[in-house]
């Protein structure tokens, strides 16, 4: 690599970046006028979303305060119900103890042990009386509480009504976003010069070599391809460079990844093949660490993208995946094809081949929460115990079937079964406990843990609070709608110095003008919303549905031909421990 060439690469591209960032502004300028275009604090969506959020805060104090009554009552609960009455037990357990001493050495301990006890209900009795005068405070202060709630929480509604008009009225009807999509190439351009950092990864990736340099002025050229990687949400760690190179390799490899150009041209969009191309191109662009046995020292150290797009191309054309596979979006599919726990692909094809030989029933159950991941609750053992026994030479989620797991253990497995399927799913933790949300026909869901604004994403969408994340899903749902807050969010990284983000609730400090428009939008869009529509195309009938497309558990006795020549068969099996009771769970055939 020539350093000086990397150098004047990286100065071209300033230049570049300059010129074109110059003539968006410049069409900008025209398009929304001065006030929209600069910092100033005192537009009226900027002064609405302030008094919105110190609305919002109103209510989490007031939250604080009409939820001090239970706490009081909880802390009553645990005085008298836990620390009083184990003291209580101990204290009996020491009296007799002492009753059946034999020696002056057992003796005084055991007098010992009961003075101890003895104190600790003492200090017990003195806590319970605190706590039941705080308890009656609360009681006596909770009516007004309840109150400040309800005014908060009007006063909020009402400030978020005045967003929204102001943002309708002022910013959507005057200056409407979707005028201006002829600047979608150009913007999205732009993402690739965003900033110095960009441009330095830009130069080092094209300075290594003629090839590289190809790639990056084809890509340049290729406006449907930069407005499909911006409108969602652009290459893992902004290398662009290493996107187009996976992009490129799958399309020299698989024949039904079809150009840009066919894409954006056919009916329907683009084909599976290509959506599923760009999300491993666009995921992978920094590569994953891969999870190997310990055993097994010649595997690869990183995920090949490559494979992986070939494992879903040819799992999907063995109709092994879901039947809703091809519906998902680019950016629906990037939850699928990323590399969380660094699973292999043989890793997903054990899972897909265990599930369909050991509980099809799961494969084939209707309920789109708990199809695949109800796994978790009928086959992983509840309990740490025995992760001790884990073998070195298994996959990670080998292990965990076999030796089971407590929450983080239960909802990684619950993740991994799902894209073992071609099902999208993210971590969904909240505070204390492991969970995870996934894709389903009628939207984002939760699994394993407590419902939607009782954790986190881990992820820019919701780092904060998971509301965030499925608000952004909702808003996708509505595709041609949400082009307006992809158009808006590129748009705020023109002008400058706002940085993306993704979430209201996320948001920590003031935010520039077009991010607020741009979460505004994206609000509305998501309260728009119902029921996400499935790509608007015809799923696919994969053929593990397929197979009993027709059968449920519920009616199969009714369905059976009992005649004078059936034959029942029992199947004897020997229990490892007969004197304890087991589950039997009971299937009808499902392949001959």
């Amino acid at each position: 690599m020539s350093t000086s060439l990397r150098d004047a690469l990286a100065t071209q591209y300033a230049l570049d970046a300059a010129t074109l960032r110059q003539s968006i502004l410049d069409r900008l300028r025209n398009e929304f006028g001065y006030e929209m275009l600069s910092s100033s604090k005192s537009h009226p969506l900027l002064i609405a979303h302030r008094a919105e959020r110190e609305a919002m805060s109103s209510i989490e104090h007031a939250k604080v305060k009409t939820g001090n009554l239970e706490r009081c009552k909880g802390l009553v609960n645990h005085a008298q119900n836990k620390w009083i009455a184990e003291a209580n037990r101990n204290i009996s357990t020491a009296q007799s103890n002492l009753d059946s001493t034999t020696t002056n050495e057992a003796r005084d301990a055991a007098l010992t042990d009961l003075q101890h006890w003895r104190n600790n209900r003492e200090e017990g009795e003195r806590a319970l009386k605190e706590r039941l005068v705080n308890m009656h405070e609360a009681e006596a202060l909770h009516p007004t509480a309840q109150y400040e709630l309800k005014l908060a929480e009007e006063e909020y509604l009402k400030c978020k009504q005045e967003t929204e008009r102001i943002l309708h009225e002022h910013c959507i009807k005057e200056n409407n976003v979707t005028t201006c999509s002829d600047m979608d190439a150009d913007l999205a351009r732009y993402q690739i010069y965003v900033d110095t950092k960009a441009i330095a990864q830009l130069a080092e990736f094209a300075s290594q070599g003629y090839e590289n340099q190809i790639l990056i002025s084809d890509l340049l050229a290729d406006d449907h391809l930069l407005i499909l990687m911006a409108e969602n949400d652009s290459p893992r760690g902004g290398r662009y460079g290493a996107a187009m190179e996976i992009y490129n390799s799958i399309r020299l490899i698989s024949s039904r990844v079809e150009s840009s150009k066919d894409a954006r041209e056919q009916e329907g969009g683009p084909s599976i093949f290509y959506r599923l191309a760009l999300a491993v191109s666009l995921e992978h662009a920094v590569p994953y660490p891969q999870s190997n046995p310990d055993t097994c020292t010649d595997k690869p150290k990183f995920i090949d993208p490559i494979m992986r797009y070939l494992h879903y191309e040819n799992a999907y054309l063995a109709g092994e995946l879901d039947p809703a596979f091809d519906t998902l979006s680019t950016w629906e599919l990037r939850f699928v094809v990323d590399g969380e726990h660094g699973t292999p692909d043989e890793a997903f094809s054990w899972g897909r081949e265990m599930l369909c030989n050991y509980r099809p029933d799961l494969i084939l159950t209707k309920d789109y929460t708990w199809r695949y991941v109800h796994s978790v609750r009928t086959e992983i053992k509840y309990g740490s115990e025995e992760g001790k026994f884990d073998r070195p030479d298994l996959y990670f989620f080998q292990n965990v079937l076999m030796n089971g797991g407590v929450c983080g253990r239960r909802a990684f497995f619950g993740r991994f079964i799902l894209r073992a399927f071609g099902i999208p799913t993210i971590a969904r933790p909240s505070p204390g406990h492991g969970a995870l949300a996934h894709w389903t026909p009628s939207g984002w869901v939760v699994c394993l843990g407590p419902p939607w604004g009782k954790g986190s994403t881990k992820e820019k969408y919701g780092r904060v609070t998971d509301t965030d994340f499925l608000e952004h899903t909702r808003a996708r749902a509505n595709k041609y709608s949400f082009k307006r807050v992809v158009r808006s969010r590129l748009i705020g990284d023109v002008i400058g110095g706002e940085g993306k983000c993704f979430g209201l609730s996320s948001v920590r400090g003031e935010l520039g003008l077009w991010n607020v428009f741009t979460l505004h939008v994206q609000r509305s869009l998501a309260e728009e919303t119902t029921a996400p529509p499935m790509a608007g195309r015809r799923a696919k009938t994969s053929s593990t549905i397929a197979l009993c497309s027709d059968h449920s558990s519920t009616n199969v006795m009714r369905r059976l031909p009992w005649t004078k020549e059936a034959t029942l068969i029992y199947l004897h099996a020997r229990h490892p421990s007969p004197t304890q009771r087991c589950a039997l769970q009971v299937m009808e055939k499902y392949c001959s």
